[in-house]
Protein backbone atom coordinates (compact mmCIF):
# COMPACT_ATOMS: atom_id res chain seq x y z
CA UNK A 1 0.00 0.00 0.00
CA UNK A 2 1.13 3.26 -0.55
CA UNK A 3 2.64 5.01 2.62
CA UNK A 4 0.81 8.32 1.92
CA UNK A 5 -2.73 6.26 1.50
CA UNK A 6 -1.89 4.27 4.26
CA UNK A 7 -1.56 7.08 6.98
CA UNK A 8 -4.95 8.60 5.00
CA UNK A 9 -6.57 5.09 6.11
CA UNK A 10 -5.26 4.87 9.44
CA UNK A 11 -6.55 8.42 10.11
CA UNK A 12 -10.04 8.56 7.88
CA UNK A 13 -11.07 5.01 6.73
CA UNK A 14 -10.15 2.47 9.79
CA UNK A 15 -12.26 4.74 12.40
CA UNK A 16 -15.58 4.39 9.94
CA UNK A 17 -14.42 0.64 9.43
CA UNK A 18 -14.31 -0.17 13.28
CA UNK A 19 -18.26 0.95 13.56
CA UNK A 20 -18.84 -1.99 11.25
CA UNK A 21 -17.02 -5.26 12.68
CA UNK A 22 -18.82 -6.58 16.06
CA UNK A 23 -15.78 -8.58 17.37
CA UNK A 24 -11.86 -9.67 15.90
CA UNK A 25 -10.65 -13.11 17.42
CA UNK A 26 -7.21 -14.25 17.25
CA UNK A 27 -5.80 -10.83 17.15
CA UNK A 28 -2.14 -12.55 18.80
CA UNK A 29 -2.34 -14.67 15.84
CA UNK A 30 -1.05 -12.08 13.94
CA UNK A 31 2.80 -11.96 12.65
CA UNK A 32 4.40 -8.76 14.07
CA UNK A 33 7.07 -8.21 11.44
CA UNK A 34 7.61 -11.05 9.01
CA UNK A 35 6.23 -11.63 5.74
CA UNK A 36 3.05 -13.71 5.41
CA UNK A 37 0.19 -14.41 3.51
CA UNK A 38 -3.24 -13.78 4.42
CA UNK A 39 -5.90 -16.19 3.54
CA UNK A 40 -9.34 -15.39 3.55
CA UNK A 41 -12.83 -15.88 2.61
CA UNK A 42 -14.53 -13.34 0.28
CA UNK A 43 -18.17 -12.23 0.90
CA UNK A 44 -17.76 -9.10 -0.85
CA UNK A 45 -16.21 -5.83 -1.74
CA UNK A 46 -15.90 -4.45 1.45
CA UNK A 47 -13.88 -7.38 2.95
CA UNK A 48 -10.92 -5.84 1.66
CA UNK A 49 -11.34 -2.90 4.27
CA UNK A 50 -11.92 -5.67 6.81
CA UNK A 51 -8.91 -7.11 6.64
CA UNK A 52 -7.27 -3.58 6.53
CA UNK A 53 -8.69 -3.13 9.87
CA UNK A 54 -7.40 -6.30 11.51
CA UNK A 55 -3.82 -5.51 10.71
CA UNK A 56 -4.17 -1.56 10.64
CA UNK A 57 -0.65 -1.64 11.81
CA UNK A 58 0.95 -2.94 8.82
CA UNK A 59 -1.27 -1.32 6.44
CA UNK A 60 2.00 -0.30 4.49
CA UNK A 61 3.06 -3.31 3.79
CA UNK A 62 -0.27 -4.47 2.77
CA UNK A 63 -1.01 -6.03 -1.03
CA UNK A 64 -4.22 -7.28 -2.44
CA UNK A 65 -4.29 -9.31 -5.63
CA UNK A 66 -7.22 -8.26 -7.48
CA UNK A 67 -8.84 -8.58 -10.59
CA UNK A 68 -9.38 -6.17 -12.93
CA UNK A 69 -11.00 -7.30 -16.19
CA UNK A 70 -13.42 -5.05 -17.37
CA UNK A 71 -13.95 -1.07 -17.82
CA UNK A 72 -16.71 -1.19 -14.82
CA UNK A 73 -14.26 -2.49 -12.74
CA UNK A 74 -11.50 -0.01 -13.97
CA UNK A 75 -14.18 2.79 -13.43
CA UNK A 76 -15.20 1.45 -9.75
CA UNK A 77 -12.03 0.53 -8.46
CA UNK A 78 -8.92 1.70 -11.18
CA UNK A 79 -8.14 4.67 -8.07
CA UNK A 80 -8.00 2.48 -5.11
CA UNK A 81 -6.41 -0.49 -6.65
CA UNK A 82 -3.19 2.12 -7.69
CA UNK A 83 -3.34 3.52 -4.04
CA UNK A 84 -3.02 0.78 -2.38
CA UNK A 85 -0.88 -1.04 -4.43
CA UNK A 86 -3.10 -4.03 -5.73
CA UNK A 87 -1.55 -6.67 -7.50
CA UNK A 88 -3.84 -6.71 -10.66
CA UNK A 89 -4.49 -9.67 -12.68
CA UNK A 90 -6.30 -10.72 -15.41
CA UNK A 91 -7.61 -14.12 -14.85
CA UNK A 92 -7.80 -15.08 -18.72
CA UNK A 93 -4.57 -13.53 -19.50
CA UNK A 94 -2.45 -13.09 -16.43
CA UNK A 95 0.66 -15.60 -17.18
CA UNK A 96 0.57 -17.87 -13.44
CA UNK A 97 4.44 -17.66 -13.62
CA UNK A 98 4.77 -13.65 -14.02
CA UNK A 99 2.06 -13.50 -10.75
CA UNK A 100 4.47 -15.83 -8.88
CA UNK A 101 7.48 -13.93 -9.14
CA UNK A 102 5.65 -10.84 -8.41
CA UNK A 103 4.46 -12.13 -5.30
CA UNK A 104 7.40 -13.49 -4.25
CA UNK A 105 9.62 -10.06 -4.92
CA UNK A 106 6.58 -8.84 -2.69
CA UNK A 107 7.10 -11.21 0.02
CA UNK A 108 11.32 -10.96 0.11
CA UNK A 109 10.83 -7.52 0.68
CA UNK A 110 9.09 -7.50 3.84
CA UNK A 111 5.39 -7.38 2.29
CA UNK A 112 1.94 -8.94 3.38
CA UNK A 113 -0.06 -10.29 0.71
CA UNK A 114 -3.96 -10.75 1.01
CA UNK A 115 -5.41 -13.30 -2.05
CA UNK A 116 -9.04 -15.22 -1.63
CA UNK A 117 -8.58 -18.25 -2.65
CA UNK A 118 -12.57 -18.68 -3.46
CA UNK A 119 -11.55 -16.53 -6.49
CA UNK A 120 -15.19 -14.43 -6.05
CA UNK A 121 -17.17 -13.27 -4.00
CA UNK A 122 -19.27 -15.41 -2.44
CA UNK A 123 -22.21 -14.94 -0.06
CA UNK A 124 -23.48 -18.39 -0.22
CA UNK A 125 -23.49 -20.58 2.90
CA UNK A 126 -20.30 -23.24 1.25
CA UNK A 127 -17.35 -21.89 0.13
CA UNK A 128 -16.35 -22.18 -3.25
CA UNK A 129 -13.42 -24.63 -4.16
CA UNK A 130 -10.13 -23.04 -3.43
CA UNK A 131 -7.51 -22.37 -6.43
CA UNK A 132 -4.73 -23.68 -6.46
CA UNK A 133 -2.80 -20.23 -6.46
CA UNK A 134 -1.96 -19.71 -3.34
CA UNK A 135 -0.36 -23.60 -3.22
CA UNK A 136 2.09 -21.95 -5.68
CA UNK A 137 2.86 -18.83 -3.19
CA UNK A 138 3.41 -21.05 -0.14
CA UNK A 139 5.82 -23.42 -2.09
CA UNK A 140 7.86 -20.86 -3.85
CA UNK A 141 8.04 -18.15 -1.05
CA UNK A 142 8.61 -20.67 2.46
CA UNK A 143 6.45 -18.03 3.83
CA UNK A 144 3.32 -18.92 6.14
CA UNK A 145 -0.12 -18.37 5.76
CA UNK A 146 -2.46 -16.57 7.71
CA UNK A 147 -6.12 -17.38 7.88
CA UNK A 148 -9.17 -15.62 8.21
CA UNK A 149 -12.70 -16.02 8.80
CA UNK A 150 -15.11 -13.37 7.95
CA UNK A 151 -18.52 -13.69 8.92
CA UNK A 152 -21.81 -11.72 8.62
CA UNK A 153 -24.21 -10.99 11.43
CA UNK A 154 -27.79 -11.94 10.64
CA UNK A 155 -29.90 -8.75 9.81
CA UNK A 156 -26.80 -6.74 10.31
CA UNK A 157 -24.03 -4.90 9.03
CA UNK A 158 -21.51 -6.03 11.57
CA UNK A 159 -19.07 -8.66 10.89
CA UNK A 160 -16.96 -10.87 13.21
CA UNK A 161 -13.56 -11.47 12.22
CA UNK A 162 -11.40 -14.66 13.16
CA UNK A 163 -7.83 -14.83 12.66
CA UNK A 164 -6.58 -18.44 12.90
CA UNK A 165 -2.78 -19.09 13.78
CA UNK A 166 -0.07 -19.48 10.75
CA UNK A 167 0.46 -22.36 8.80
CA UNK A 168 3.76 -23.98 7.93
CA UNK A 169 4.54 -25.70 5.46
CA UNK A 170 7.82 -27.03 6.14
CA UNK A 171 7.61 -30.75 5.06
CA UNK A 172 4.85 -30.07 2.00
CA UNK A 173 8.10 -27.60 0.58
CA UNK A 174 10.80 -30.37 1.00
CA UNK A 175 8.34 -32.96 -0.32
CA UNK A 176 7.52 -30.53 -3.39
CA UNK A 177 10.91 -30.22 -4.17
CA UNK A 178 11.10 -33.85 -4.96
CA UNK A 179 7.75 -34.28 -6.90
CA UNK A 180 8.16 -31.30 -8.62
CA UNK A 181 9.55 -32.83 -12.10
CA UNK A 182 6.33 -34.89 -12.15
CA UNK A 183 3.42 -32.34 -13.16
CA UNK A 184 0.51 -34.75 -12.39
CA UNK A 185 1.52 -35.56 -8.76
CA UNK A 186 2.94 -31.83 -8.30
CA UNK A 187 -0.85 -30.73 -9.39
CA UNK A 188 -2.32 -33.04 -6.91
CA UNK A 189 -0.17 -31.77 -3.90
CA UNK A 190 -1.02 -27.89 -4.85
CA UNK A 191 -4.71 -29.43 -4.54
CA UNK A 192 -3.84 -30.85 -1.31
CA UNK A 193 -2.04 -27.77 0.44
CA UNK A 194 -5.28 -25.59 -0.83
CA UNK A 195 -7.48 -27.69 0.56
CA UNK A 196 -5.98 -27.81 4.13
CA UNK A 197 -5.60 -24.04 3.73
CA UNK A 198 -9.46 -23.60 2.83
CA UNK A 199 -10.29 -25.86 5.80
CA UNK A 200 -9.06 -23.45 8.61
CA UNK A 201 -11.13 -20.84 6.32
CA UNK A 202 -13.96 -22.80 7.09
CA UNK A 203 -13.46 -23.50 10.55
CA UNK A 204 -13.17 -19.17 11.30
CA UNK A 205 -15.56 -18.43 9.19
CA UNK A 206 -18.33 -21.20 9.93
CA UNK A 207 -18.86 -21.78 6.20
CA UNK A 208 -18.75 -25.63 5.17
CA UNK A 209 -15.91 -26.40 2.24
CA UNK A 210 -17.31 -29.83 1.31
CA UNK A 211 -14.25 -30.92 -1.14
Amino acid sequence: MKRLFSYFAKIFIVPIVSVFIKVIKGRENIPAHSSFIVASNHLDGWDHYFIGFVLKERLKDIHFIGAMEDFKTLFLSGLLYWLSDTIIIHRNRTKRRKLISKVLKYLHSGSIIVIYPEGDTNSDKVLLRGRTGIADFVLESRFPVLPIGIRKLNNCRKRIIRVGKPLYFIEEIEKAKKIKHDRDSYNIFLREITDKIMREISKLSGKPYPY
